[in-house]
């Protein structure tokens, strides 16, 4: 069994240094075909016309401006006339809102502690004192 695990990871280790090994005589012959050619530098080479760089831009440019513009004009105007719309149910929101809180200040809600049971007591003979 151990002989086993051994052969294959073996295996596994000399596959794997035949692989490296091919990647690497891969690339050097590699750059060995680039360099029987003359080596310009990438600067001095020429470059596309300035009309070839230009004008693709250019289009591009244009054509998200135009996009842009109609996207505004069609957003816009939706905006103006249902903004009134949404202030009036905010306000309408906020003051349901206020409401229910000062309520809440005025009338708060009984405590369900011993205390609250013995508040309503007090009061009961108080009231009869007078």
């Amino acid at each position: 069994m151990i002989a086993e695990t051994n052969t294959a990871g073996l295996s596994l280790i000399v596959a794997g240094a035949v692989l490296v090994l091919g990647f690497i005589a891969v690339f050097t012959l590699r750059h060995r075909a680039k360099g029987a050619r003359p080596e310009i530098p990438i600067t001095m080479r020429p470059g596309p016309s300035d009309q070839a760089l230009e004008t693709p831009l250019l289009l591009k440019l244009q054509g998200w401006g135009v996009v842009l513009v109609a996207f505004f004009v069609l957003w816009f105007p939706v905006q103006w006339l249902l903004e009134p719309g949404r202030n009036l149910s905010q306000e309408e929101a906020l003051k349901t809102e206020s409401i229910a809180r000062g309520e809440k200040a005025v009338h708060p809600s009984p405590r369900r502690t011993s205390s609250a049971s013995a508040a309503p007591a007090v009061m009961a003979t108080s009231s009869r004192a007078g």
